[in-house]
Order: structure tokens, then sequence, then C-alpha cells
């Protein structure tokens, strides 16, 4: 059986376990959607994530980047509750709120790297 059948035959619940799974891994997520990423001479780098709620990825969630001089950037997510942001090497606070509920995570973004933040909210 080829790969691609190999997925068909998964469940639902697998399929969605499998996106989730690719969505959270840099590698795996540019590979599926041929993307190499980002160049090691890239002169920033690469904040991204997915947001979900039980499992079920969050559209239209903003994800803040807080640098350590103030500057603030943000995102909002996708509706696989995916998000990406470039940033400046340094270091940042990323927070993302939900239905009251906040996520905070520092974040340390180095030049042609990637950094992942992803927040599963519970209630």
């Amino acid at each position: 059986m080829d790969l691609k059948n190999s997925i068909k035959a998964l469940s639902t619940e697998q399929r969605r376990e499998l996106a989730i799974s690719i969505r959270r891994d840099p590698e795996l997520y540019h590979s599926v959607n041929g993307m190499g990423g980002l160049s090691e001479r890239a002169d920033h780098g690469l904040l991204q994530g997915n947001i979900t709620k039980k499992t079920v990825p969050l559209n239209r969630i903003e994800v803040k980047a807080k640098a350590g001089s103030g500057d603030e950037f943000k995102a909002v997510t996708n509706q696989y509750g995916f998000y990406q942001l470039n940033l400046a090497e340094g270091n940042y606070t990323v927070t993302v709120t939900v239905d009251g509920e906040t996520k905070t995570s520092e974040a340390i973004i180095a030049k042609g790297k990637t950094s992942i933040f992803s927040a599963e909210f519970d209630k």
C-alpha cells in the first residue's frame, strides 16, 4: 500500500492527530507543504505553532510576541490553528489568550532557526 492510501485508510481522529503532529513539527510541516524553511543565512528567525482547544484547532486567535525592547509583534491563527511570525534575533515573551485563559512562554529566536510555541487549552 502506498503512503496516500495508507493515510486514506486512517480514521478521522487518526487523520486529525497526524495533521496536528505535522503542524507542530517545523521540518515535517515544511516538507509536506513543499517549503524549504528558513535559509541558515536568513537575517531573522521564525516563531510558529498551533493553538488548540481540546485538540480542535482554533481560528482567528491572536498570538503576541513581545521583545525585550518592548516592541510587540502579532500573528493570527488560520483555520488549522497555525500561526507564524518572522522575528529578529532575540528573546521574546509569547502570549495567547483563549476564553479568558492565558498561556505564556519565553522564546529564543535565532537567525535562520525555527522556534515553536504551541498552546493547548482544555476549558
